[in-house]
């Protein structure tokens, strides 16, 4: 392309984006869409962002009537309404329901903070699913214990927050989630005990004293067992009484799953199944010692609630080998694992943990402060919730990675608004005047509120 067409191209990407929202042209969105349709532009960046900058000045000095005279001008198709090039994806059928009297699937919300956008694919997908089969959605707070006490004051560090539970509450309900049951992990620490028990009384699991580097490096890489493997059942079941006791403090001691230390992938070498934490959980205390790990605990979950089919990220696939383990061990019949692939959100910074850092540091006004991007941010922005399933369902189940552009989602709502939303406008900071010899009287004017719809009234 010669300068003449790639400067004809950015007035038209720059716009049409303008027109889209509201006369304000947005600079990365435009870009993005540029490098997108013109990939070998990337070489000559530094040549094209001043032909950028002198059009975002110039259009944004524009009416939105006279940038879209300007866009028609440029192209005369530009307005219509073109197909996109993202292909609705409809969701594929849940495999092997005809095995399951009920389709039972769960929601497993960390409660760190708000949902955010990108928590809300797993809810969404769930809740699909569970609505299309008839069956039935669970909310399993997934609230074990996170990062160790020594931890508590890194800003990385992850932990319950008490009002989490009520801030996923709100933002399930805004999406319109209706779920059976509510269960907490924190109320079941006697379960998961019970068959950690089992597992070390049928030589499956043991107690380890390794620490995390001396394990990794002497004995998981070199694909070695370490000398506890070996011990009996009943040191095992006697230094497991001791970590629920609170006789070990933290990182002293593990109970490992003897998953096999010749595993091709060395993070599924005997996986650590329960640890020692000494900091407080919100719902329980101090009570308990000893707190599952997330795979161990869900192996558990799953086949008690009966679970038939279960959605993860395609990052957590290691958590279906650690589960069908144990429900190999145990006979127990096997749900279904479905996966999709992950998200990536080059415009946002979604953190549960950091979101909860600026509020704490006063640089977020709370939950939902916009640059959150939680549930509760979108909702005040004024987000429908249809909006925001309609744009995550359409990426539907597959396992390759997305990267998110949050215009589907404004492009949705817009959709869902446009029709039902009045029109007014603003005036900042206005100055009245007097104008002499107007030709009439009556000088009001009396557009519709609705333009489509005039019984919604006028406005003067």
């Amino acid at each position: 392309m010669d300068n003449v067409e790639i400067k004809r191209l950015i007035w038209i990407l720059g716009l049409s984006n303008a027109v889209k929202f509201a006369g304000k042209p947005n600079l990365k969105s435009i870009m993005g869409k540029l490098l997108s349709q013109k990939p070998d532009l990337r070489t000559q960046i530094n040549d094209i962002k001043p032909l950028l900058d002198e059009m975002i000045v110039e259009v944004s000095k524009l009416t939105i009537q006279e940038q879209r005279e300007k866009l028609l001008k440029l192209d005369p198709t530009a307005l219509e309404k073109k197909a996109t090039n993202k292909e609705q994806k409809e969701l594929p059928e849940l495999p092997n329901t005809q095995n399951y009297d009920k389709i039972i699937m769960r929601l497993a919300p960390y409660p760190s903070g708000a949902l955010h956008i990108g928590n809300a694919r797993m809810i969404v997908l769930n809740s699909e699913y569970a609505n299309r089969y008839n069956g039935e959605l669970i909310l399993f707070f997934d609230d074990t214990i996170g990062s160790p006490k020594s931890m508590r004051n890194n800003p990385k560090a992850k932990y319950v927050l008490p009002e989490a539970y009520k801030l996923i509450e709100d933002g399930l309900k805004w999406l319109e989630v209706n779920y059976s049951k509510i269960y907490y992990k924190s109320d079941r620490l006697e379960i998961y005990y019970e068959y950690c028990e089992k597992l070390i009384q049928d030589n499956i699991a043991y107690v380890c004293f390794c620490s995390a580097i001396e394990f990794r490096e002497n004995y998981k890489k070199q694909k070695k067992i370490c000398p506890h493997r070996n011990q009996s059942v009943a040191a095992n079941l006697m230094e497991w009484n001791n970590m629920k006791i609170g006789k070990y403090h933290e990182t002293d001691v593990v109970v490992r799953l003897k998953t096999g230390m010749d595993q091709k992938d060395p993070a599924l070498r005997d996986q650590i199944i329960m640890r020692i934490s000494e900091a407080d959980h919100p719902r329980v205390g101090n009570k308990f010692y000893a707190w599952p790990m997330l795979e161990f605990s869900w192996a558990i979950d799953d086949h008690l609630i009966g679970a038939t089919h279960i959605l993860r990220g395609i990052d957590l696939v290691k958590e279906d080998v650690i589960e069908e383990f144990i429900w190999d061990h145990f006979n127990w019949k096997k749900g279904e694992f479905l996966h999709y692939g992950r998200i990536k959100f080059p415009n946002m910074k979604l953190s549960k943990t950091q979101s909860r850092n600026n509020i704490n540091q006063g640089i977020f006004d709370g939950w939902d402060d916009p640059r959150t991007w939680s549930l509760q941010s979108l909702e005040k922005r004024g987000i429908r919730a249809d909006a925001l399933k309609k744009t995550l369902l359409e990426l539907g189940m597959s396992t390759t990675g997305i990267i998110f552009d949050e215009s589907w989602l404004y492009s949705k709502n817009k959709d869902i608004i446009d029709g039902i939303s009045s029109r007014y406008f603003y005036v900042e900071e206005p100055i009245n005047i007097e104008i002499e010899n107007v030709p009439f009287s009556e000088y009001t004017a009396e557009p519709s509120l609705l333009p489509s719809n005039p019984k919604k009234g006028k406005r003067k």
